[in-house]
């Protein structure tokens, strides 16, 4: 009750501090009427008990949450927003975990697929109608040496070459890329072969990355199913209201020996636990102890 007596203390100081301002402006101005001297002090007067009772709610409010009860309801909902919060990053990071995968995979593929073509040289094209050595010569002087080049600088126009055989060169060249394609897709290079053992290891890294972060979000799940099983329920019952009855009944009830009436009411809400006495007294769960068994739990799968 210390409490509900400083908060009306409190109070009690606003209003009077209002009170001496409303004085003077009572009476600073002696040439005003009868009628302005009543209705200046009238409007300071509930200036005065507006900002006391506002005064008195805050410091009542501040004692509730500094009471045992609102530092619990304080404490389980800050749990339950970390554990919201570790779920929701757990999975945002397996999704990113997901996308970098992807990207790492297909930069692989085409890093082996480049190695691949640089492999064949440009006199595979004199297997082609229209492609002999006298064109494979002049491709090679204009630097086309392997079909990597072709691939990434097509061919537009070459000394001693004209543009129908510029046209051969072009359908030579998709041709032989649509073969390199065919048989790197199939595996049949050292290229493709070590490829197959660079994706299975991109495989392995990343699905323990994201293994990891399921593990953990399924931890936050399992911290906020048990929340919500008793802790937060009981959590949303403790109220202001609720609270601030119970002690003002306990007050009244102090020196008062025989119940009945309304007071048997009071003494209903004074001995009424606003949280029941068991949560209260069990330490809460613990966040980064569910985390570690989620670990735990992996590593022993």
């Amino acid at each position: 009750m210390a409490l509900l007596a400083r908060g009306w203390r409190a109070g009690i100081g606003a209003a009077g501090a209002w009170a001496r301002v409303g004085v003077v402006l009572c009476c600073g101005n002696l040439g005003c009427t009868m009628g302005q001297s009543i209705i200046v002090p009238l409007i300071a007067l509930l200036g005065l008990l507006f900002l006391a009772a506002v005064a008195s709610g805050l410091a009542l409010y501040a004692a509730f949450r500094r009471s045992r009860e609102g530092r619990w309801q304080g404490a389980v909902f800050a749990l339950l927003a970390d554990a919201e919060k570790c779920r929701r990053d757990e999975r945002a990071k397996a999704a990113d975990l997901k996308h970098a995968h992807e990207a790492d995979s297909e930069r692989s593929r085409d890093a082996a697929f480049d190695a691949y073509l640089r492999s064949v040289a440009v006199e595979e094209l004199d297997a082609y109608p229209g492609i002999g050595p006298a064109t494979v010569e002049r491709l090679q002087a204009a630097g086309y040496t392997t079909l990597a080049i072709l691939h990434k600088t097509p061919v537009r126009s070459i000394t001693g070459i004209g543009p129908q055989r510029l046209a051969t060169i072009r359908a030579a060249v998709r041709a032989r890329l649509a073969d390199a394609r065919h048989a790197f897709d199939a595996g049949g290079c050292k290229q493709a072969t070590a490829l197959a053992q660079e994706l299975d290891q991109l495989a392995a890294k990343y699905g323990a990355l994201q293994s990891e972060c399921y593990a953990k979000a399924a931890a936050a799940d399992r911290l906020i199913s048990e929340l919500r099983g008793r802790a937060v329920p009981a959590a949303q019952r403790v109220t202001f209201g609720a609270w601030l009855l119970r002690t003002i009944a306990k007050r009244l009830l102090a020196s008062r020996q025989r119940r009945t009436g309304i007071w048997v009411w009071l003494a209903q809400h004074a001995d009424r636990p606003l949280v029941p006495p068991d949560l209260l007294s069990t330490a809460l769960p613990d966040l980064p102890t569910y985390l570690r068994d989620a670990q735990v739990r992996k590593s022993s799968a």
